[in-house]
């Protein structure tokens, strides 16, 4: 085999290996699958499980965790305050589906943002200082 055959044989190999990596196959809406960022947001408080309490053995916890840790740091609720998290899931759930991932519904949306409301503090100071 000659050089220029050896790196021709390469070169479809490589464009074969990319073409069968990129493709992507959804999932049932009963098994969500979450996509993967290089983008990750270091500036966002990383959640930690006891911040959760008695919530983190739930259903929701983990659907929180497996949707949202998809394209970035699974966030602390004391992140914001607790009225802010509503329009902030229902944005990211957007962000999702746009993103080309499973969309995340509206009574999944709701459910993770009242996890996150339970948890994180009333005011907007409060939550600044746990910025910090």
């Amino acid at each position: 085999m000659s050089r220029f055959e050896f790196v021709r044989l390469v070169a479809v190999g490589a464009v074969v290996l990319v073409t069968a990596c990129g493709r992507t196959e959804r999932a049932p809406a009963s098994f969500p699958m979450a996509g993967v960022s290089a983008r990750t947001k270091f500036w966002v408080r990383p959640l930690r499980a006891e911040d959760l309490g008695t919530d983190a053995e739930g259903e929701v916890y983990h659907r929180f965790v497996h949707r949202c840790s998809g394209c970035h740091v699974t966030p602390s609720p004391s992140q914001h305050p607790a009225g802010s998290w509503p329009s902030i899931v229902h944005r990211m759930a957007r962000h999702a589906g746009a993103a080309g991932l499973l969309p995340i519904e509206n009574e999944e949306a709701d459910a993770i943002a009242a996890l996150l409301q339970r948890h994180a503090p009333r005011d907007v100071e409060a939550a600044s200082q746990n910025q910090e």
